[in-house]
């Protein structure tokens, strides 16, 4: 079953713009992103639902004039945490305390150890790092709109300065990395019969 969802799985050219996702399929996808697994556990990224067609259509502009961003039923811009630092691993000690029921003090060895890792670092590789994470996400993303039936295009193809600007990023200290558009494929979208081209498993794989 797996492979047949995977198989059905394109990234969508044309969506068909009158179909919008449930309030369920939306909640299924946020989730999926939401227990993505990520470095450390610490999660440094922020992640924009936009369904606002005004948006979508400065976004688009912002895009090359992709017809994916405005057409989507939802548009998903995954943004970094720039510049991750001491703040958020406390942030995050107490967040495990909480959820946990921890003393943060017995936590300390760990977001030391956090701590450690993100001194040794300089912004730029710091918001490298974080942009890894959005990309776990985003294959939990495209990996359950697959299960659900649901279409998705992954796209890098955007103005990450722009997209900051148009969505007031810059001011909360984030910054856009990847968007995927995920809503309903369009009967007019051919590529949707063409046949899926990857290498073997021969070719692609060594069992050792």
């Amino acid at each position: 079953m797996t492979g047949h969802n995977l198989e059905w799985r394109y990234a969508t050219k044309v969506f068909d713009a009158d179909r919008k996702l449930s309030d369920e399929q939306l909640h299924q996808l946020v989730e999926s992103v939401r227990l993505a697994p990520s470095s450390y556990g610490m999660q440094p990224i922020h992640v924009k639902v936009i369904s606002q067609q005004q948006t979508k259509e400065k976004l688009k502009e912002a895009s090359f004039g992709q017809s994916q961003i405005s057409d989507c039923s939802h548009l998903l811009v995954f943004c970094i945490q720039q510049n991750t630092g001491i703040a958020e691993v406390d942030e995050y000690m107490d967040r495990i305390s909480r959820i946990r029921d921890l003393a943060v003090d017995s936590l300390s060895g760990y977001g030391d150890m956090i701590k450690g890792f993100l001194s040794q670092q300089s912004p730029g590789v710091k918001d490298v790092w974080a942009a890894r994470q959005t990309y776990l996400c985003l294959g939990f993303l495209l990996y359950t709109c697959a299960i659900l039936k649901v279409d998705a295009c992954p796209i890098e193809g955007f103005s990450p300065e722009s997209y900051d600007a148009i969505l007031g990023l810059t001011s909360e200290g984030l910054s856009s990395v990847v968007v995927a558009a995920v809503g309903f494929r369009s009967a007019a979208d051919t590529t949707q019969h063409q046949a899926k081209v990857r290498k073997s498993t021969d070719e692609m794989f060594d069992f050792i």
